[in-house]
C-alpha cells in the first residue's frame, strides 16, 4: 500500500514537472529589437547658505545651528547628543498656539499629560522620566 502512494506521488510530481517545462518551453521571449536612447538630464543644484546663529529664529522646519548642548553657537549635526528643535513657522502650520505641552507632543521621547482636574498644568515625562525628578 505504502509503495501504490509512493508511485502515484511520483507519477503525479513528474507529470507537473513535464508540463511546466513544456509551457516555458512553448513561451515566446519577447525582446526589444533597439535600445531606447533617452536625452541628457542635467541636474544643477545650489547649497542654501544659512547666516543664522543658534539663538536665531528657525527658517522653515528645519534649524541648522542651535546652542543647546554646547553652550556655543554650533551645527546641529556636529551636537554629539539627542536634540530637537520646534521652530514657529512649525508650529502655526500644526495650529499650535501657545501651549508647551501642544509643541512637545511633536517632540520624540517627550510625553505631556494634563495633571488632574487642572487643564492648565502639565505632567512631563522625558524618556520616560518624570521631568521634575532631579539626581
Amino acid at each position: 500500500m505504502q509503495g501504490l502512494k509512493q508511485d502515484v506521488s511520483r507519477a503525479w510530481l513528474m507529470a507537473t514537472g513535464a508540463a511546466i517545462i513544456a509551457l516555458l518551453a512553448g513561451s515566446k521571449v519577447m525582446a526589444q529589437e533597439t535600445p531606447t536612447e533617452l536625452q541628457p538630464l542635467v541636474i544643477q543644484g545650489s547649497q542654501q547658505k544659512s547666516e543664522d546663529n543658534g539663538t536665531a529664529p528657525v527658517k522653515g522646519y528645519v534649524a541648522r545651528k542651535t546652542t543647546a548642548g554646547s553652550k556655543s553657537d554650533t551645527p546641529i549635526t556636529e551636537v554629539p547628543q539627542s536634540v530637537s528643535v520646534i521652530g514657529q513657522q512649525e508650529m502655526q502650520d500644526r495650529g499650535i498656539t501657545n501651549k508647551v505641552d501642544e509643541t512637545l507632543r511633536y517632540t520624540p521621547g517627550v510625553t505631556a499629560q494634563p495633571f488632574g482636574n487642572d487643564g492648565d498644568t502639565d505632567w512631563f515625562y522625558i524618556r520616560g522620566f518624570d521631568a521634575t525628578q532631579s539626581g
